[in-house]
């Protein structure tokens, strides 16, 4: 019976510490099957990078342009087209080997991916707002995790993050409270 109420999470067991708590949610919150995709906590520090199926589908679509490429040798404008192409999904591709890792949290801040793979450290007392921006046109919605400094915005995807904006939004305003 005793370890039956110590395994029992619910609304009436909490602490007092909020960096205990914090780690509690994201624990219950993760996804169960991450891939190293999702929001991963090693020693206090949260991150979210690119999923790697994004990444191997990346590398799969600039080998197949690179083979049309080469088979359009004959058709100059072709040839051009599916070489252009073929820059911009190795380019895609590459960021995605330098710079999987596109947010990560801790205590002191994040450190957001800045540029093709270069990345910036923002205390919280740097941070003003962390909102989620939702568009949507005719059919298609789109979400972007909006991390504003005052000087400058960061927006994330769920491509980039791996995760749904909101759970990533609510778990750095978490943490941000934590500490």
């Amino acid at each position: 019976m005793k370890a039956l109420i110590s395994q029992r999470s619910g609304p009436s067991s909490f602490s007092c510490n909020p960096r205990v708590e914090a780690e509690a949610w994201l624990r219950r919150t993760r996804p169960k099957n991450p891939a190293g995709s999702v929001a991963d906590m090693s020693e206090g520090v949260l991150h979210w990078r690119v999923r790697r199926e994004f990444l191997i589908l990346k590398i799969v679509a600039t080998l197949v342009l690179a083979t049309v490429t080469v088979l359009t040798l004959g058709d100059l404008r072709g040839a051009l087209l599916a070489g252009a192409a073929t820059v911009a999904a190795a380019a895609l591709a590459l960021r995605d080997v330098l710079a999987p890792v596109r947010l990560s949290a801790d205590g002191e801040g994040l450190v957001v991916v800045k540029g093709f793979a270069g990345s910036e450290r923002l205390p919280w007392s740097a941070i003003e707002r962390v909102r989620v921006d939702t568009q949507t046109r005719f059919t298609s919605r789109t979400e972007f995790l909006e991390i504003d400094t005052g000087e400058g915005i960061f927006l994330l995807s769920r491509f980039d993050l791996g995760a749904p904006c909101q759970e990533v939004a609510d778990q750095l305003r978490s943490l941000r409270r934590g500490f």
